[in-house]
């Protein structure tokens, strides 16, 4: 990792330009950004690669001629938060000196903030065995700033313990994988209870006036969706090192990770061990072809390099971020997992936006002309729409989105190459061969008040009887019981999964929120009893986004 580090970083100038530190993944301000980019056919529109920084709403501001008239009350207290605003009365005349900032140092060439963190829930879950208490007890500290106004940085610590639903416990224990985190133990009700900690953060720069350079420990997102069938936030955090280059109607970004390969259970885990690693290397190009039309290609490859004395490398030929992966991949000998694909979004009417994303992971053009069912074409698809201030109604959102992925889709001969890190997929919580409907919708009757509904309608085809039906992507494709023809869609045992959640927010003071959840879930398929789980949580969040386990 040092090596393409090094290699990576000396390519850049040194020169460095003004930066601030991103915007976290999950937060409402990204509501007003891509509500604001639709309504004004935002020029450099580029929200395909998340997270940004809060240079891209001063940048919108700035498209605006700063007439912040044009947006809702709601847009303008989000795009508040992302600058400093003095309070009247500081607290002991040293915190909150500023409205969002617990503790806050201000210099010429240094600016320090530093949050506490807090995450609070309790609930009750009802299910056919009866019913159970649920929690999530989270404290922390967000430390951020600024170098010389030139370098960002950001760090997040905390220490948690949760006591989950049961559809998410039994998940976690049939993966060893908890969503979003890496190692973690049980405590208290085994199998239910679980106990981790969170640690992430990055240093961020400009080497030259068009060019970022990111490096930390932490997670991506690439995609227009609610879902991304190429690199979602769902998986544990990660070693990364990111560059975005924007220019004339372009952004191109490469993405370096350093994974794990697979997890031992926790039980197992009786001294000190060293997980396997893999590594991922993504390029993204977007390109506006005119004010409201953005198109992009993306092509990622997974790949581990374990020799018989266990050394784990990366792979030099990957650093060029220049190249066509298929064909490096075809010069070494084929031996990684490369997926391509496209995305498209048109913004329409300043009010609407469509867009799609298309995977392509393994493809064979003769036999899809055959007609056969070949195994090996493996792909997926997302198709979706927004829709803002509906009826004229400022804040009051809507969203649907249909995604479809193939079986084996993700899949390699073994967990090096797999689409898969710390026993989470990278991309679709659901792995493969699904589909799945989400219809939302969301609502700001005033800026600090948010009513939200998602409904997710699922079917997928999943393993059973000892066969490798596709669903699994942590299994190997190089599996005797995989026929080579009549591979069909939502093959295996057909289940059914409804999720439906209420969520009510209250931000009573700046990023301190208090949270009223319901959820219900029915998962149901030939072979067991109808599972319902109805789950309903009060919650408080100080300076942290709502964990989700929408699956």
């Amino acid at each position: 990792m040092r090596k393409f580090i090094f290699l990576f970083l000396s390519t850049f100038s040194i020169v460095l330009f003004a930066q601030s530190p991103n915007i976290p993944l999950g937060n409402n301000v990204y509501d007003a950004v891509l509500r604001v980019q639709t309504k004004n056919y935002f020029q450099n529109n580029h929200s395909t690669s998340l997270p940004v920084n809060n240079n891209v709403v001063y940048a919108l501001l700035d498209s605006l001629g700063n007439d912040t008239s044009q947006l809702s009350k709601t847009d303008r207290y989000l795009f508040s938060k992302t600058q400093n605003r003095s309070s009247k009365k500081p607290i002991l005349k040293h915190f909150y000196k500023y409205k969002k900032d617990f503790y806050a140092i201000s210099k010429k060439e240094f600016e320090l903030y530093v949050n506490p963190v807090l995450y609070l829930t309790r609930g009750t879950e009802k299910t056919i065995s009866g019913t159970n208490v649920t929690y999530i007890n989270t404290r922390g500290l967000e430390v951020k700033g600024l170098i010389g106004k030139k370098i960002g940085f950001y760090s997040f610590l905390a220490e948690n313990q949760m006591q989950l639903p049961s559809y998410v416990s039994d998940k976690v224990n049939m993966e060893y994988g908890l969503p979003g985190e890496g190692y973690y133990k049980w405590f208290k009700d085994k199998y239910r209870s679980y106990d981790f900690f969170t640690a992430y953060g990055y240093f961020t720069f400009n080497a030259t006036k068009h060019v970022n350079i990111q490096f930390g420990h932490g997670k991506n997102f690439i995609g227009d969706g609610y879902r991304s069938l190429v690199l979602s936030d769902y998986s544990n955090n990660y070693l990364f090192l990111k560059s975005n280059t924007k220019v004339w109607k372009l952004n191109y970004q490469t993405l370096l990770a350093e994974l794990v390969s697979d997890h031992i259970p926790p039980s197992l885990l009786a001294g000190d061990v060293l997980l396997d690693k893999k590594y991922l290397a993504i390029h993204h190009l977007s390109y506006n072809l005119t004010k409201n039309i953005n198109f992009g290609v993306f092509e990622s490859v997974v790949f581990g390099r374990n020799d018989t004395t266990k050394a784990q490398h990366f792979e030099l030929n990957y650093l060029n971020p220049l190249i066509f992966y298929r064909s490096i991949e075809q010069a070494i000998g084929s031996p990684d997992n490369v997926i391509m694909g496209t995305n498209l979004k048109i913004n329409f009417l300043k009010t609407a936006s469509v867009y799609t994303q298309f995977v392509l992971d393994d493809f064979n053009f003769s036999e899809f002309k055959n007609n056969r069912g070949y195994w090996g074409n493996k792909f997926g698809l997302q198709l979706g729409a927004k829709y803002f201030d509906i009826a004229g109604i400022d804040n009051l959102d809507a969203l649907l989105e249909y995604n479809r992925v193939r079986p084996y889709t993700y899949t390699h001969v073994n967990d090096d190459a797999n689409h898969t890190h710390y026993n989470q997929p990278l991309a679709h919580p659901l792995g493969a061969n699904f589909k799945e409907i989400i219809a939302g919708i969301k609502y700001n009757p005033f800026p600090k008040l948010t009513a939200s509904s998602k409904v997710f309608i699922i079917t997928q085809g999943l393993d059973m009887d000892s066969t490798n039906y596709g669903a699994n992507i942590y299994l190997s494709n190089n599996d005797p019981t995989i026929p080579a023809n009549n591979t069909s869609f939502l093959q295996g045992l057909k289940t059914d999964i409804l999720l439906m959640d209420m969520t009510l927010t209250y931000e009573w003071k700046p990023n301190i929120y208090l949270d009223l959840k319901v959820i219900r879930r029915v998962y149901e398929n030939a072979l067991q009893p109808t599972e319902t789980s109805n789950h309903i949580y009060l919650g408080f969040r100080m300076n942290v986004t709502e964990r989700k386990f929408e699956f």
